[in-house]
């Protein structure tokens, strides 16, 4: 039986999510440190 697709997505992003939530960006976005045009500026890792 295959798992639900629920636990194949978490199991298949957990990684991109520890990594982006342990990111600079992580730690100034929630504070509101950044606007809108800064955050749209900022480069976009390589998949």
């Amino acid at each position: 039986m295959t798992a639900p697709l629920s636990v194949l997505l978490k199991q298949s992003t957990s990684a991109a999510h520890e990594e982006a939530e342990s990111s600079p960006l992580m730690g100034v976005l929630p504070e509101g440190r950044l606007d809108a045009a800064a955050v749209g500026a900022r480069p976009q890792p390589s998949a």
